[in-house]
């Protein structure tokens, strides 16, 4: 006759170290911790290009607007004329309403056209047949140009050439990053993964230093 089994003894506590649950939440909170300095050390925009310079056009709601008002601002720009790609051009301002105004938007609409309706982080802006030509052809497209021909190149769309006529440039569906000391950054595709892009780099510009 087998003697009995010994009765098991009562499981005792699980060190900390050893739940599951315990451990999931200590990782969660150091990645948490960690994760801003990553992103500082690892995350970059795209370094500076040529300055846009000076410029000045109207508000179309009424006043002048320009290079003077957007100083110590991030400000992405768009020339696009149709309704629906301005109206996904506005869209962009839910992903950086959290930075108080650091981030702003201006459409830039060709003399005559239908804009959208702006507001204090939204700016159109439009002017005479003759400004709005000499600003978008005469400054504007050299500085494009010139990102485009240069070591800053690998973050342009090259939807952009030499040859645009201004009614290309608003069917161009493309949207510019400018830093606050009126350096081009960038330009992107608005569609899909560049207005991402575009975002991302407002952003971190936004929160840094416009360095490299």
């Amino acid at each position: 006759m087998s003697e009995p089994s010994p009765e098991a003894p009562p499981p005792g506590r699980v060190p900390p170290w050893r739940n599951p649950f315990v451990v999931a939440f200590v990782v969660g909170a150091v990645f948490l911790t960690v994760l801003p300095f990553m992103q500082r050390r690892f995350l970059k925009a795209p370094p500076p290009g040529p300055s846009l310079g000076a410029w000045q056009l109207q508000l179309t709601d009424g006043g002048t607007f320009g290079a003077e008002q957007l100083k110590g601002k991030v400000w992405i720009a768009s020339f696009a004329d149709e309704p629906a790609r301005q109206a996904e051009f506005g869209s962009i301002l839910r992903h950086v309403d959290d930075l108080g105004g650091k981030v702003v938007l201006v459409s830039f609409v060709a003399p005559g056209a239908t804009g959208p309706e702006g507001n204090d982080r939204w700016f159109v802006v439009t002017g005479s047949s003759e400004k709005f030509q000499s600003l978008a052809m005469g400054q504007f497209q050299p500085a494009f140009i010139e990102a485009l021909t240069s070591r800053y190149a690998g973050g342009f769309s090259r939807d952009f050439d030499a040859g645009s006529t201004l009614a290309e440039w608003t069917r161009i569906p493309t949207i510019a990053v400018v830093d606050q000391n009126g350096a081009l950054r960038a330009f992107w595709s608005e569609k899909d993964l560049g207005q991402g892009n575009a975002i991302n780099a407002a952003r971190f510009l936004a929160k840094q230093d416009p360095k490299p």
